[in-house]
């Protein structure tokens, strides 16, 4: 869904939504810890992190001894990427992950934090194979999203929060005809409304992350449901999957 010509995924992680970023600096060191513990690649290995956003993963990984590209679609997520990451082995470019235009250059591909699944059917294929052609032969994949089967059991009618005189208030339903979860994020500084965006995120379960990458050209090495190890399950919050490109 889109206001105009601008579709959700543009409009929804800048300017007020970075007030309300979920992931705290600990957060990120914990998640680039168990990457790192599960993807096996020696330090001045090379990264790609896809839907980098303004770089706090790929910026950490880099901080590890690693050669790392970040990309997203953002121009202003992009620039505040880049002058964090100064000073590190570390590029950040704008690009569309429907267009990555790389061919075995890397040794690990990451996408965090539920960075796939924008798009239809068919376009989050692209991204895949995207992913697929950046990687060496024996490289690796890491990729976390929200599980579907939990998300459609956990919907949130309503949540409001506040930070300073900014207020977001979401809500959100299950689309079962087309596996997405459909969001209202609504924004108002001191009253007034600042921004208004309807999210509709594909939302996969673990058996359709299975074949997409078995179609894709992986080879599922470890699924994990949260980054504390524990093993996926059909409860659980989340799909992490380790793969590898064969």
């Amino acid at each position: 869904m889109s206001i105009g010509a601008v579709p959700w995924w543009k409009r929804l992680f800048v300017g007020a939504y970075q007030r309300f970023r979920p992931r705290t600096s600990s957060d990120i060191n914990r998640e680039v810890d168990f990457v790192l513990r599960h993807l096996r690649i020696f330090p001045g290995g090379r990264f790609l992190d896809v839907g980098c956003g303004s770089g706090e993963h790929a910026i950490q990984i880099a901080a590890r001894g690693y050669d790392v590209t970040g990309i997203d679609i953002a121009p202003q997520l992009i620039w505040r990427a880049q002058k964090k990451g100064r000073g590190r082995r570390i590029r950040f470019r704008v690009c569309d992950m429907r267009r990555l235009d790389y061919f075995e250059k890397f040794d690990a591909v990451t996408s965090i934090f539920t960075s796939f699944g924008y798009f239809d059917d068919r376009e989050n294929q692209v991204v895949l194979q995207g992913m697929r052609r950046a990687l060496r032969k024996g490289g690796r994949l890491y990729l976390d999203i929200v599980n579907g089967d939990w998300l459609k059991t956990h919907l949130r009618k309503i949540v409001r929060m506040k930070r300073g005189n900014l207020i977001l208030q979401r809500s959100e339903r299950w689309d079962e005809e087309n596996n997405r979860v459909l969001g209202k994020w609504i924004f108002k500084r001191k009253g007034r409304l600042e921004k208004r965006v309807e999210v509709a995120l594909r939302a996969y379960r673990r058996p359709e992350i299975d074949r997409l990458l078995h179609e894709n050209h992986f080879r599922i090495e470890a699924v994990f449901g949260d980054v504390d190890g524990t093993p996926f399950s059909l409860t659980s919050r989340r799909i992490i999957v380790v793969a590898t490109a064969i």
